[in-house]
């Protein structure tokens, strides 16, 4: 064999490991690799002693592997790993290994914020994130398995889609984070089914059907270039179909058991207050459809409060009683009514912050 021949070999020999490291390393991180790597710098991630260039998108961010794999296995095994070298470097911070990520650059840069703080007060979230910032630390927590960051999203989507009646009934109006929109329910969903904290799932869900548009045709663009469009999957269009139908009905039987004419035990004038609430029930049917598309988990004070002028303090105190024991208690039939199994759903104690397990 030849010189010339020898040499061919070895760099043919050579050229194959490499694909084969590359291949290996493709597998394990789940990202692409840039046959060019051509990035503007970050304005808010870029240290001129960082020692691992990361590019998403346009983007390059000059951060440091050693804190960004305490973080996450995912990256300490990507960094463990031979990385190819950055072709065109310009600067003394450019001349470290660059990786180019799949995630877009403002996604990356809410991870960053989170593994690398500027604002300590804030470790893993800033006091009232958007949307976007919740589902992009949620899906990368999950991507690069950084456990504590996607605990403390979801601990944060809790306080505002809880499995407690009360903790839900005590959000007011807007039963959603300040800075979220309504239709970031439908992200919720994803979210909750990506990361198999099903217990978001009944409130989210119960959001979502009562969207005064079509939620089957319903989509969220991210707000931030490069994020995710949230819609819902066909199976959970289909399952908001049927609990629509399912939650009018029990609406219905709610608010004709909370006006049915049965004084209170109290009654100072139990003769007046019968007729009143006789009365009451009868009128009912005068506006059926509101009726119909009440929020069966809201209150039904708008059915029953003419009767504060006609009947007694104690009875009108019983119609107040029996709408807050009705929404409780079909609250705790919620996930039936979805289709849904949750377990340890609307916990007896009311702590509402449970972090309890699902089955679909």
């Amino acid at each position: 064999m030849s010189e010339h021949t020898r040499k061919r070999a070895r760099l043919d020999s050579e050229e194959l490991d490499g694909n084969v490291e590359l291949a290996a390393w493709r597998q394990m991180a789940g990202e692409e690799i840039a046959s060019v790597v051509e990035h503007k710098r970050d304005d808010e991630f870029w240290y001129e002693d960082g020692n691992i260039i990361l590019v998403a998108g346009d983007t390059g961010f000059c951060v440091f592997k050693g804190i960004l794999s305490d973080h996450s296995p995912v990256f300490r095994d990507m960094f463990s790993l031979p990385q190819p070298p950055n072709l065109a470097p310009s600067s003394a911070a450019e001349r470290c290994p660059v990786v180019s990520l799949t995630d877009s650059p403002n996604e990356l840069r809410y991870l960053l914020r989170a593994c690398i703080p500027k604002n300590v007060e804030h470790r893993y979230l800033p006091p009232e994130p958007t949307y976007d910032e919740i589902a992009s630390l949620i899906r990368l927590g999950h991507k690069y398995q950084i456990q504590k960051l996607v605990d403390s999203s979801i601990a944060y989507l809790r306080r505002y889609y809880p499995n407690d009646f009360d903790a839900w009934d005590k959000l007011g109006q807007h039963k959603r984070p300040p800075k979220f929109r309504s239709l970031n329910a439908i992200g919720v969903v994803n979210l909750a089914r990506l990361t198999g904290c099903m217990d978001l799932l009944p409130a989210a869900l119960l959001a979502i059907c009562f969207f005064k548009k079509d939620f089957a045709f319903s989509s969220v663009p991210s707000g931030a270039p490069g994020g995710q469009t949230e819609k819902l999957s066909m199976d959970d269009i289909q399952l908001c179909f049927y609990a629509r139908v399912e939650l009018a009905s029990v609406g219905v039987e709610m608010g004709l058991r909370i006006c049915h004419p049965v004084v209170a035990n109290t009654c100072a004038q139990p003769r007046t207050c019968k007729a009143a609430l006789i009365d009451l029930i009868s009128t009912q049917h005068e506006d059926g459809h509101a009726l119909y598309a009440l929020n069966a988990f809201r209150s039904y004070s708008a059915c029953y409060q003419s009767a504060r002028a006609t009947t007694c303090r104690a009875c009108y105190a019983m119609l107040e009683e029996r709408d807050t024991s009705e929404r409780r208690a079909m609250w705790k039939k919620l996930p039936e009514l979805l289709g849904m199994v949750v377990n340890g759903w609307a916990p007896e104690d009311n702590a509402g912050a449970a972090a309890p397990q699902a089955a679909i």
